[in-house]
């Protein structure tokens, strides 16, 4: 069914149920009613893309975001869409799978639906081609989450260098000589930063940075499992910090496997907690990621970004033990 129908049953113009549709105050209530009945009984829902169009609006922000799989992400997720319903917007999710080509489409077709502005969480590979962004921003406000991008634009990040920084401090403060890393992969500021603050920790205090202690992954639990197993046949490491939580999965699978004990045999930091591990008594430090300040605060500068465009206020969000 369609405007014309609807007019048609009503006895009126396509304009006067246009005006209906978009709650105008210009249409008499006998003929707004008469006009809902008929909606009601054919079930007609408008065409909310068509509208938007012809509006040039849309009540709706995009969010996307690398990998939907990944719970990190997932949490992040679910509070910026608990926080854009309070503002009454609209969350339309994209998953680039960390694709960037899947990225950049996601940009152009959120553009074409004229919504109100993107967050984004970047593709692994996107920090060397930050500038790709600039012909886009100029359409549309976007700020960027979680990974960080060579570009300058509004953001909400956690400092991975200070952060790592104090991880490592806390290993060596508990007699640790020996720490191993287990990296991201080092084409995304995240993990760069996080493997600078292990290095300039270990220097800090006298340490030596051994190659040998590094070793790349990349975010999944697979390579943690991996690189873990290789680790584990060093039996001079006492303490491993793990760049996430997924690769720290990786790390107690290997553990369990090569009958390592935590954290008695081998200490572990995880740079993100896993939630269900106390459940299954694992002794592990490591950051408590705030989900809910991440989505409110990524809603706000993005709500405020719509509103004046030359907005561009950066935040980072610490974390705790």
């Amino acid at each position: 069914m369609k405007i014309t129908d609807i007019a048609k049953l009503s006895g009126v113009s396509k304009a006067t149920v246009s005006r209906v549709l978009n709650n105008s105050p210009n249409v008499k209530e006998e003929t707004r009613e008469k006009i809902m009945k008929i909606i009601e009984k054919n079930n007609y829902y408008p065409n909310a893309i068509a509208r938007n169009l012809s509006k040039r609006e849309n009540n709706s922000i995009g969010v996307i975001i690398p990998d939907i799989s990944n719970p990190f992400f997932a949490k992040i997720v679910d509070r910026i869409s608990i926080e854009a319903e309070k503002k009454g917007l609209n969350v339309l999710l994209c998953n680039s799978g960390e694709e960037f080509k899947n990225q950049e489409k996601f940009i152009k077709t959120l553009i074409e639906q004229r919504i109100k502005g993107i967050i984004l969480i970047a593709t692994r590979e996107t920090y060397p081609k930050s500038d790709f962004l600039k012909e886009y921003i100029k359409e549309i406000p976007v700020i960027i989450l979680d990974r960080a991008l060579k570009i300058n634009l509004p953001s909400v990040l956690m400092p991975n260098f200070e952060l790592a920084y104090d991880a490592t401090k806390l290993f060596i403060e508990n007699g640790h000589k020996e720490i191993a890393i287990i990296t991201g992969p080092l084409t995304e500021r995240t993990a760069t930063d996080r493997l600078e603050g292990y290095k300039k920790a270990l220097l800090d205090n006298k340490l030596k940075v051994k190659k040998e202690n590094i070793f790349y992954g990349d975010f999944n639990v697979e390579s943690g499992y991996r690189v873990s197993k290789e680790i584990l046949k060093n039996k001079e490491v006492t303490g491993v910090f793990v760049s996430n939580n997924l690769m720290t999965i990786g790390l107690l699978k290997a553990a369990r496997e090569s009958g390592y004990r935590i954290p008695e045999d081998i200490s572990i930091f995880s740079f993100e907690e896993i939630e269900w591990g106390e459940y299954f008594g694992l002794e592990i430090s490591a950051y408590k990621i705030p989900y809910e300040i991440m989505g409110r605060k990524a809603v706000e500068i993005k709500y405020r970004k719509i509103e004046d465009r030359n907005f561009n206020q950066k935040i980072e969000v610490d974390l705790e033990r």
